[in-house]
């Protein structure tokens, strides 16, 4: 998947910022839309309409679809046309004192935003292309008095630079969202945190960490 995913934050302030200009058409926009009845509409209401496809994909034409794309906007209609697309899967995360299994193979989170009452996030993983493992990426969660966790678990059949070299490897990104009302609405929480194992790139070792990804829930 090319990494065209990553300046969506400067993709909106630009968005905005044409809207004031007289004339408005902007290339390689970047942004989150749903399809919805054939249009593809943002988290923030905006509605797209496609009128020409460069992508080579169909899955913007799935409805209920959600979906990052790259794409020039030609007017202030907000026709586009579609250069790429990329699928998110909207996973609900399951509780932590019913995990079957944790993963320890290494994650990198690319991307992370909030948007449309989601958590978005872009992840980075390795993975050999000449194994038939069936690698899998699961999400937890708990509460931790007024903190929300959540937790990222890669199950990789040790397919990473800790115990692979790495001219066998390949690395793959892939984009989630994650409802959170239904895990808001379990207590009340002011910070949100993210555990997931990732990779030194130096010592080749591989470590449990936590991160804030918020402080103002």
């Amino acid at each position: 998947m090319k990494k065209f995913i990553l300046p969506l934050a400067l993709s909106l302030l630009v968005f905005t910022a044409c809207m004031k200009e007289s004339t408005f058409t902007i290339t390689n926009y970047v942004d989150i839309v749903t399809n919805v009845e054939g249009h593809l509409i943002n988290d923030l209401g905006s509605t797209f309409t496609v009128v020409s496809n460069d992508s080579g994909s169909s899955e913007w034409k799935q409805e209920g679809a959600r979906l990052y794309i790259l794409c020039d906007v030609l007017n202030r209609n907000l026709d586009i046309t579609l250069k790429e697309v990329v699928k998110i899967d909207i996973v609900n995360p399951t509780p932590l004192d019913q995990m079957e299994y944790e993963g320890k193979d290494p994650v990198a989170i690319a991307d992370h935003s909030f948007s449309g009452g989601y958590l978005n996030l872009v992840l980075d993983y390795y993975y050999n292309p000449s194994s038939n493992y069936a690698r899998n990426i699961r999400f937890y969660w708990d509460a931790q008095g007024i903190e929300l966790h959540l937790y990222v678990f890669y199950d990789g059949n040790n397919e990473n630079p800790a115990y692979v070299s790495e001219d066998v490897l390949k690395t793959k990104q892939s984009a989630y969202s994650i409802p959170l009302e239904p895990l808001m609405a379990t207590g009340e929480y002011t910070s949100l945190h993210i555990t997931f194992y990732e990779i030194d790139p130096e010592t080749k070792k591989i470590e449990k960490n936590t991160y804030r990804l918020s402080s103002s829930l």
